[in-house]
């Protein structure tokens, strides 16, 4: 008896963790943002893909707080869909870690 107690103690402190280390849209903002600079002083990209993106982050706009960001929010974990001019990119948000999900690249109209 005193194992299930136990366990239904340890699972509730992760569910009120987890409940409350829920990131917000300003926390994703946040690291979206030092995301986008650590990609472009990354000396891994290829030039392309470090044109692509600090035309994204400087070029075209302030940085990613411009563009259009939904938040479904399930009260212990988040999905963000940031959508970049013609790619749309979904991350998981929990424990205040983002984790890419899907990224798709949509065609113009």
């Amino acid at each position: 008896m005193k194992f299930f107690r136990n366990l239904l103690l340890l699972a509730a402190l992760i569910a009120a963790l987890l409940y409350f280390n829920n990131p917000s849209t300003d926390d994703f903002l946040c690291s979206m943002s030092e995301y986008v600079r650590t990609k472009v002083t990354d000396d891994t990209l290829g030039e392309y893909e470090l044109r692509r993106a600090f035309g994204k982050a400087a070029g075209q706009t302030a940085g990613v707080r411009e563009y259009k960001v939904e938040r479904e929010d399930y009260q212990f974990w988040s999905m963000y869909t940031l959508r970049l001019d013609y790619d749309e990119h979904v991350f998981l948000g929990v424990a205040g870690q983002f984790i890419l999900v899907e990224s798709v690249v949509l065609t113009p109209s």
